[in-house]
């Protein structure tokens, strides 16, 4: 009975990830509204699965923890922000373009449980992010085929093109990407087989090419605070020379990048028009 239990669960959390790629052309409501019911109703059921697991094998159920702690904090804090709101509705709920009220956030919190509890070994979890990765292959490329003209067509936004793909908003995406491009970076960094270190640098690749066609300036900027952070840490804890020498050069880069897009843009004034807040919503 847990065996079976487990197999659908570990097929429900897939269903999940790669809900991004169950859309519409042609949606009555909002863009996102047939991609949300898909990943709420997958992740009540797999819920409900999963309290039966936790039930029968005590080993998948919670464990304490400052992260854990955290996220309970946060529900609660919202919940009782989401109930004193002079339009509860509208906060619990929220609107029908964004639908991230807190209707949302007990899904998202249930989902997180359930990942950390049920995930117990490097193999599943590694299974689930290359889902995650594969289905934002997918999105780009779609998004990549909307910004060719092929599918659809991109948002205009004071004057610029912006990519938003199956989720109809380039700060979304631009959102979701941010999240896959580190997940292929973390993958990459484990893999050792060459067929699997093509695809998840592809990956990268083509997700850092959808993430700046999106023009979003928020998304940019997490790249690189990211980017620096972990070459930081690198440079920090790396032991062989080699790879340390490599680590403090693309800090350095990093840090460096800025005042060489700057001074570019005193140079080139049609660079800067082009990096300006007007494409970079």
């Amino acid at each position: 009975m847990s065996r079976f239990l487990k197999k659908i669960i570990f097929f429900g959390l897939v269903l999940a990830i790669a809900s991004p790629v169950f859309f519409s052309q042609k949606p009555l409501f909002g863009i996102l509204l047939r991609q949300e019911v898909f990943f709420q109703g997958v992740i009540e059921f797999v819920f409900i699965l999963y309290l039966f697991l936790a039930f029968l094998e005590p080993s998948y159920r919670p464990r304490p923890s400052m992260v854990a702690i955290a996220v309970l904090v946060w529900l609660f804090v919202w919940g009782a922000v989401t109930f004193l709101s002079p339009d509860i509705s509208r906060s619990f709920l929220s609107s029908r373009d964004r639908l991230t009220g807190y209707f949302l956030s007990l899904h998202l919190a249930a989902f997180f449980f359930i990942l950390t509890s049920f995930l117990q070994n490097e193999k599943d979890r590694r299974k689930l992010l290359l889902v995650s990765i594969f289905t934002s292959v997918l999105v780009s490329l779609y998004g990549l085929g909307q910004r060719l003209g092929l599918i659809g067509a991109p948002l205009r936004v004071l004057g610029s093109f912006r990519i938003s793909s199956l989720f109809g908003n380039p700060s979304f995406l631009a959102g979701y990407l941010l999240f896959n491009i580190f997940f292929s970076l973390w993958l990459f960094s484990k893999e050792a087989r060459k067929n699997w270190r093509y695809f998840l640098a592809g990956s990268l690749a083509l997700n850092g090419l959808v993430l700046f066609l999106t023009s979003t300036r928020g998304a940019l900027l997490g790249l690189y605070a990211g980017a620096v952070v972990l070459a930081a840490l690198l440079a920090l804890r790396l032991e062989q020379a080699r790879l340390k020498k490599f680590a403090v050069l693309g800090l350095t880069g990093l840090i460096l990048l800025p005042l060489f897009i700057f001074l570019l843009g005193r140079v080139m004034p049609s660079f800067k028009e082009a990096s300006s807040p007007v494409y970079l919503t």
